[in-house]
């Protein structure tokens, strides 16, 4: 998926330009060469972990995780659930995603939903709007959308409980090698709930 993310990257003319700044010593007819080497699949990247590499991955890690503990503190808790598609998991399972009703092109931990299948017929749903103080049931014209950013979001795998044909349908609609980004401002500090009812029930 990283290696994906890279090609996707690449056929966009201001990264290239970017890179080009940010590296003089390369000139453009070599990177030129790289890039077509890689959008071919004539060359691999190895991804290699360590040393300055390790405590920099490290030290970023433990500063978004200490960001994510107030933002998904401050969100609503929402149990959901499906009488219709079943939900379906991947080897990421918890992702972001707009809200259901929302229009809006870019989200992130902060102004999206945060979900998380738990079995093929519930799942865990973070949003910044209250619904009810109950287990919600999600229609079914809806649940397409909540696959879909699951499927989207997979590094190599996608799980379901059957072969269903409407989880495949999904599947089949997106795009390969595609990559969502979501944006986390670094020294955002969101607003924490302290009291009011919870909107997850059991």
């Amino acid at each position: 998926m990283r290696e994906r993310g890279i090609q996707a990257m690449l056929q966009h003319e201001e990264n290239i330009e970017d890179i080009l700044r940010k590296h003089p010593e390369l000139s453009r007819e070599e990177l030129n060469k790289g890039i077509e080497a890689l959008l071919k699949g004539d060359v691999y990247l190895e991804f290699k972990r360590g040393g300055e590499t390790e405590d920099y991955l490290m030290g970023h890690q433990i500063g978004l995780a200490s960001n994510l503990v107030d933002i998904l503190n401050g969100k609503q808790w929402n149990l959901i659930q499906t009488d219709s598609i079943p939900f379906v998991t991947s080897d990421n399972p918890v992702v972001t995603m707009p809200s259901p009703y929302s229009l809006r092109s870019k989200w992130g931990f902060i102004d999206g939903d945060v979900l998380l299948p738990l079995s093929p017929e519930r799942a865990l749903w973070l949003t910044n709007r209250y619904y009810a103080q109950t287990v919600l049931t999600i229609p079914e014209d809806l649940m397409p959308k909540f696959q879909f950013y699951t499927i989207a979001y997979c590094d190599t795998s996608v799980f379901a409980h059957a072969n269903v044909r409407e989880v495949q349908e999904v599947l089949d609609s997106t795009e390969y090698g595609y990559v969502y980004k979501v944006d986390l401002p670094k020294n955002y500090k969101p607003p924490v709930r302290k009291s009011g009812p919870s909107s997850l029930t059991t």
